[in-house]
């Protein structure tokens, strides 16, 4: 009799019950689902980091739900309802499954422009020809690159960086440079840096490194002047 009893429904727990046609569609979608996130996580991941930060925010929203859906899967799953725990499964194998193949942006370029500075240490104002970054996407200028500017005794490299906010310059014997939404202040409220960057009219103060290189005891401390740039726009992919 025991035997028996052991062997009933009650005694070995409720049986999970067969899938019909909607639970197979709730797999399915939780499974396209899973894919289009991964798409658009691949294109976020494609885009310069300035613009590029909703990718995080995917993955930590990614993540939140599956750690609450894979908990609550279980659950159903012990109480004989399988559907929710094949639904995260369907989402995770969706995701990794198109992540290596979405859409990328397309790539960054360099394109030429025409720069003209003005900076401690240079007689006058100097003109000449400058790179210019367009970050993947083509939407923004990721930084402006001035190179072999006639620094007293040897050439300086400037650089303006728009997307992570910062300017530096290298001299022969030191480097300087300065961070933050300050470093790319326009001259004059007037003639704003474009959108997308691709002109503009700051002004430049640069600071010593802190540990400055083998025989920059002597350097200036800081760095200041403008600098005024056009750059050509981006060409299409």
């Amino acid at each position: 009799m025991d035997q028996l009893r052991r062997q009933t429904p009650e005694a070995v727990g409720p049986r999970p019950r067969s899938f019909d046609r909607r639970d197979l569609t709730i797999v399915a979608a939780t499974t396209v689902l899973g894919a289009v996130v991964g798409l658009l996580l691949h294109y976020a991941r494609s885009l310069p980091p300035g613009q590029g930060s909703i990718a995080g925010f995917v993955v930590i929203v990614f993540v939140g739900v599956l750690v609450v859906g894979a908990a609550y899967g279980l659950l159903q799953w012990a109480a004989g309802q399988p559907v929710p725990l094949m639904a995260m499964i369907g989402l995770v194998v969706g995701f990794f499954a198109a992540l290596p193949f979405g859409p990328s942006a397309t790539p960054a370029i360099t394109v030429p422009g025409t720069y003209a500075v003005t900076l401690s240490g240079i007689q006058g104002t100097v003109e000449g020809e400058a790179a210019c970054d367009w970050a993947a996407g083509r939407t923004r200028i990721a930084q402006v690159r001035v190179s072999g500017l006639p620094y007293e005794d040897g050439a300086a490299n400037l650089t303006v960086y728009l997307l992570a906010p910062r300017t530096t310059v290298e001299t022969p014997r030191a480097a300087y440079r300065w961070t933050g939404e300050e470093a790319v202040q326009p001259i004059d409220s007037a003639v704003p840096v474009s959108a997308d960057g691709s002109s503009g009219a700051i002004r430049l103060f640069v600071v010593r490194a802190e540990v400055p290189a083998q025989g920059t005891e002597d350097e200036p401390a800081d760095l200041t002047g403008t600098i005024r740039w056009q750059c050509l726009a981006a060409p299409p992919a």
